[in-house]
């Protein structure tokens, strides 16, 4: 190999090397951000299981919530049907008494419209007598 084509060659060789060298420095700068990001990714991971664990909680504690929330709805309700009841029986009283009033105004009624029936036609009497004898 003549000289020239040698100092070619090394030149070459040379530059690769180099450009070889600059690519190893690349990939140890991308290893390094690799790292980087593995580090990132595992706390992103961690924050993650955290979310997770509070979320379970949070789960939880809307669960227990919800069946204490039923409890005092049921406590409440059941309170609310006793004050109906109370009501109702309240209503068929006042009902009861409403009839009995009425049906005992209805004999009052009756019995006076009965002495006043009996009073005008004494009245109608009279009055014919009195015709009969003018």
């Amino acid at each position: 190999m003549d000289a020239e084509t040698r100092a070619y060659l090394d030149r070459a060789i040379g530059a690769m090397r180099q450009d070889f060298a600059g690519l190893r420095g690349e990939f140890t700068g991308l290893r390094g951000e690799l790292t980087g990001l593995q580090g990132e990714v595992g706390r992103l991971l961690g924050g993650f299981t955290g979310m997770r664990g509070e979320l379970t909680d949070l789960r939880t504690e809307v669960r227990e919530s919800a069946v204490e929330t039923r409890r005092h709805f049921d406590v409440t309700a059941e309170a609310l049907r006793h004050d109906v009841q109370i009501v109702a029986e309240g209503v068929v009283t006042a009902n009861v008494a409403i009839e009995r009033l009425g049906t005992e105004l209805r004999a009052e009624m009756t019995s006076r419209f009965a002495v006043i029936d009996a009073a005008f036609i004494q009245v109608r009497r009279d009055f014919e007598d009195l015709r009969a004898r003018l």
